[in-house]
């Protein structure tokens, strides 16, 4: 059937309907197949946020830098200055881009345009959606988190307010042109390297293509540049873990937990050995693949955070508001000492930070829960630290 005569008939049934309506159909170039209802139902579930997948059939195929030449023009309509870039991944080439927001029309118009373009390249194959995900994971597992801010790396957004500017500019968060940002990629791309992983996908939250280690750290600069948010997720023989640069400019890293003997290791020494590359950063345990920023104030007994405030001053925020509410914590050289001193164990690290952990610590890591009583009684000794989440 042709895609005119589909589009027709998916605008006539109702929503929930429609991913039945739409197949896999040839564009004009038979050489290439456009597989409509995977695009369609992975732009549904992404919420419009989408990876294409060019899947060359037989010979490898033109390279990213070649696609990326060829679709040098393209863009989604309502945001002209959101460009499209190529990036390799394993078996072919991706395509990431930002939010659909008309028609489900608008995703599978484009994956013909990236047809019509790469075509001349002489690209065989198919144009899918990228949506690999570790494979079958169990229900319910838990993990634990350092979470970091590096003021240098996330946009500082005081100026205009984030509701007054142009909404593309809402999802800029990270400073991709920075070196305080290679770096982060750099160490990201260094660690999944460095746990021999049986297989890695990385691009975008339920958008994400399987890639080769090496490839990481091309994928998540082109991700965060274009949409402002990025993940990597990898498995181990020790269990998953991943990498998130979300969408308020902080950068979030966890391992699954696998026994009640799990206190952190791997995500303290990540804390420890970035250091100096970041502003602020503290541990968490959360469930894994669901940390934000936002849920990981301690037990809820704090005021949670908007995105805005996340987002819109990254060096005031880590100064004033944060400190001293985690049991597990790095501080920067402008952080003054936490209350009460004899609570509080410190290690120098490089670039004067510094370890500050609780003398409880290691209690706190075991059990899902720190004593609110204590907790609490830290939060008031430091009041001053933590600005209005006080």
């Amino acid at each position: 059937m042709e895609a005119s005569k589909l589009r027709l008939l998916e605008s006539e049934v109702p929503p929930h309907e429609a991913p039945e309506i739409w197949g896999t159909v040839m564009t004009e170039n038979p050489r290439i197949e456009v597989d409509e209802k995977k695009i369609i139902r992975v732009a549904w579930k992404s919420v419009g946020f989408l990876g294409f997948h060019l899947v060359p059939e037989g010979s490898p195929g033109p390279s990213a830098a070649d696609v990326d030449r060829a679709i040098t023009g393209l863009r989604i309509a309502e945001f002209p200055d959101m460009p499209l870039r190529a990036v390799d991944v394993v078996n072919g080439v991706a395509i990431f881009t930002g939010p659909f927001l008309g028609s489900t029309h608008q995703p599978v118009d484009m994956a013909h345009q990236i047809a019509e373009l790469i075509a001349p390249l002489g690209f065989e194959g198919s144009i899918t959606a990228c949506a690999d995900t570790l494979g079958r994971r169990p229900r319910k597992r838990e993990s634990f988190c350092a979470v970091m801010c590096s003021s240098a790396a996330a946009m500082n957004n005081t100026s205009p307010p984030l509701f007054e500017m142009p909404l593309k500019k809402n999802w800029d968060r990270w400073d991709t042109s920075s070196p305080e940002f290679t770096a982060l990629v750099h160490n990201v791309s260094a660690w999944v390297t460095a746990h021999s992983p049986k297989k890695v996908v990385a691009g975008q939250p339920l958008s994400q293509a399987q890639c080769a280690p090496h490839q990481v750290a091309r994928i998540l600069s082109a991700v965060c540049r274009d949409t402002g948010f990025a993940d990597v997720k990898f498995a181990t023989n020790a269990g998953d873990r991943y990498a998130m640069f979300n969408m308020e400019g902080w950068l979030i890293v966890g391992t699954e937990i696998k026994s009640e003997d799990d206190t952190g290791e791997e995500v303290v020494r990540i804390l420890s050995e970035w250091a100096p590359l970041y502003d602020f950063g503290f541990i968490s345990r959360v469930l894994f693949g669901l940390p934000s920023t936002a849920n990981q104030m301690a037990q809820g007994l704090f005021e949670r955070p908007r995105d805005g405030d996340l987002s819109k001053d990254h060096e005031e925020f880590t100064k004033r508001t944060l400190p001293g509410i985690f049991p597990l914590q790095v501080l920067g050289p402008e952080h003054p000492d936490l209350q009460p001193a004899d609570r509080w164990e410190v290690a120098p690290l490089a670039a004067g930070r510094r370890l500050v952990t609780l003398d409880q610590h290691q209690k706190w890591l075991k059990d899902r829960h720190y004593p609110e009583a204590e907790l609490r009684a830290l939060r008031e000794a430091n009041a001053p630290l933590l600005g209005k989440w006080s």
